[in-house]
């Protein structure tokens, strides 16, 4: 008998070892379906009878009686979803009707020029000192002339070398060489 339960035990041992880290491993994949889980068992659970009752209306035909729950509970999950998408759905139209009007360049100007400045005066002053005035660079009519004429011009600032610095920078501040 001491043989027997050696041997079964060294059989039953890896084996209880590989069903401990099988459901381990099932686990880590099926936890984000649990709830869904446990809520199908309790819906299932609760119809249970009411697809028993409807079976024997139907003549003992329990798939006809399954298929119909099936499709009441599609109808009743797909009703307020419906309608909620509706209601996304004309929202957007309305928003997008809102915006319209207020993407035109001459809106976009003076959002740059009156509204910028009166809320967000360091933003509007920060913008003067880059050198950027009024709308934004590529809006409104004649914008590709604008920035041809801004590339002719060349740099705003010069150190007398040729090589343009940025504007932020001191005139004290040494560039290095640029490599030719």
């Amino acid at each position: 008998m001491t043989e027997r339960f050696r041997t079964n035990w060294r059989v039953q041992g890896p084996l209880l070892g590989f069903l401990v880290v099988t459901l381990v491993l099932a686990f880590v994949v099926f936890r984000y379906f649990l709830l869904t889980f446990t809520v199908a068992a309790s819906v299932a659970l609760m119809l249970s009878s009411v697809q028993g009752a409807l079976s024997r209306r139907l003549g003992n035909r329990d798939g006809l009686a399954a298929a119909l729950l099936v499709l009441a509970a599609t109808f009743v999950i797909l009703i307020p979803v419906i309608l909620y998408g509706t209601l996304i759905f004309q929202q957007a139209v309305a928003f997008l009707d809102w915006l319209q009007p207020h993407l035109e360049p001459r809106e976009w100007d003076r959002f740059w020029r009156e509204i910028v400045p009166q809320r967000q005066p360091k933003l509007a002053n920060w913008l003067k000192q880059m050198g950027w005035e009024g709308a934004a660079p590529d809006a409104g009519p004649g914008a590709r002339q604008r920035r041809r004429q801004s590339l002719r011009a060349g740099p705003a600032h010069g150190s007398g070398d040729g090589r343009s610095r940025p504007r932020d920078l001191p005139d004290d501040v040494v560039l290095p060489a640029a490599r030719r």
